[in-house]
């Protein structure tokens, strides 16, 4: 009995140099093909655009280089099962019985690879639909969730290892473990494709435009939009409609045809997504209403970002609706695009309209001054928006060429901000609640008479000699 060792439960293995070098490259070669995969699939799903973007996927060096340590780790996970695999494959030396043999086999060939294929399946489909909806955020953030993955499979390829052959068995697992971890290291620092140059042909066609910041703003829900983004470049201010890159005479020409292709795209319907640059000066800005107002495309959304700490997705394009009004038009603008000069408003119109009305001036500078009083606090300026706007009072936002974007969306936002809490005060259905039936009615006979209390009356640099005298 002692000769057929039934009492000596001592399993041993007698691995030649050649089988351990055949397994070192087999094993290496499959890390290094699913760490390639990786890299692809990654390059591929942020290059895909299935709709308008504030520019695409990139990702900093920070974020990317975790990012290569979690496919690292899964990649050599795997290799190193197709290496023990290649270890314990006939025929084999020593007295490793063959029930045992097969199950150290069974843990490196069917776990890694089903859970391989299996993971790729998910990843590619998660890959796919991620690219159409969001930013990839949050699988961004949870790095360590792939890092368990890797442990996993490395734990049970050794399962029945140690099993086997017992306390003999973990130093050659620390070992393992420890040359892994350098191997993964020394791959999460291999760049397999030009990432770089990608990340610039990717911002040719749909440049990242650093928008201006509102804390309120506007669901974008009409259909129909052209998207058209402004931005400085080398000193240049750049345009691109609808991903094209296009000059600043082009952009009456490119509204006025698109709009005549649609349905949609009648006079006074079409609709814009600004989206600027932040630190462009608003006369910038005005220049480009301009021209959307002579091609009747006379409503625009100022696209936004939510305030710094919070998250807002390239996908997002909500911000601040606006109706390009004919008071930011001169004669000259008029007779350039062609359209006859409009007729005067009647004095009466004009007494009617602001007749017994207050005017509050509103300087926007570097600073915001209302009646001789500078507003840095948000929430003053809003509390004043909120005990000032009634019928009675309309307000004239006057600035100069070189204000900045962004001191402008900021006055226009908590404008916007107040006007709605206050419209809010005084009505009680909601129109997720008023789309159908009786409700409806209600629902606008109740926005008719919020609007006649707080009516919109923010004017850009109203020329108050315009209103008769009495």
């Amino acid at each position: 009995m002692l000769q057929k060792r039934f009492l000596r439960d001592r399993e041993n293995i007698h691995i030649s140099t050649k089988r351990f070098v055949r397994a070192i490259l087999l094993g290496m070669g499959a890390t290094l093909c699913i760490y390639i995969l990786f890299c692809g699939f990654r390059e591929v799903f942020r290059a895909m655009e299935f709709g308008y973007t504030n520019g695409p996927l990139i990702f900093d060096e920070t974020t990317r280089s975790r990012q290569n340590l979690s496919f690292a780790l899964i990649s050599v996970a795997f290799g190193n099962s197709v290496f023990l695999g290649t270890l314990f494959t006939r025929p084999v030396k020593g007295t490793l019985r063959r029930n045992r043999r097969l199950a150290i086999l069974n843990d490196q060939l069917f776990f890694g690879a089903n859970f391989i294929y299996v993971f790729f399946k998910v990843y590619i489909l998660f890959g796919i639909f991620a690219s159409m909806c969001f930013d990839l955020r949050y699988l961004i953030d949870h790095n360590y969730m792939f890092v368990l993955i890797a442990v996993v499979m490395f734990l049970e390829s050794w399962k029945h290892i140690t099993r086997t052959f017992r306390k003999s068995a973990f130093k050659v697992l620390l070992i393992n473990a420890l040359v892994l971890g350098a191997v993964s290291l020394v791959l999460s620092q291999t760049s397999i494709f030009n990432y770089k140059k990608m990340d610039a042909a990717l911002l040719a066609g749909n440049p990242k435009i650093d928008v201006p910041i509102s804390s309120f703003e506007s669901t974008n829900e009409e259909w129909g939009w052209d998207h058209l983004k402004v931005y400085m470049d080398d000193g240049t201010v750049k345009y691109n409609l609808n991903k094209e890159p296009i000059q600043f005479e082009d952009i009456y020409i490119k509204v006025v045809e698109r709009r005549s292709r649609f349905r949609w795209g009648m006079p006074g319907r079409s609709h814009v997504c600004l989206l600027a640059s932040h630190d462009l000066p608003i006369s910038e800005i005005k220049k480009i209403e301009k021209q959307l107002f002579l091609a009747e495309a006379r409503k625009i959304m100022y696209v936004t970002r939510r305030p710094e700490g919070q998250f807002t997705s390239r996908y997002d394009l909500d911000g601040l609706a606006y109706s390009i009004s004919p008071d930011d038009l001169d004669d000259s603008d008029y007779l350039e695009g062609g359209i006859p000069l409009p007729p005067p408003v009647p004095d009466v119109l004009m007494k009617e309209l602001f007749a017994d009305k207050e005017e509050i001036v509103i300087n926007l500078d570097d600073a915001i001054t209302i009646q001789e009083k500078k507003y840095v606090d948000r929430n003053e300026l809003l509390r004043f928006f909120k005990d000032h706007i009634n019928n009675k009072t309309y307000f004239n936002l006057k600035f100069e060429p070189s204000t900045s974007y962004q001191n402008y969306i900021s006055v226009l936002g908590i404008y916007k901000q107040a006007l709605s809490e206050l419209r809010d005060e005084v009505t009680t259905i909601d129109w997720e609640n008023a789309r159908y039936g009786d409700t409806r009615y209600k629902y606008e006979e109740e926005q008719r008479e919020a609007k006649e209390m707080y009516p919109y009356s923010l004017l850009h640099n109203f020329d108050t000699s315009r209103i008769p005298a009495d």
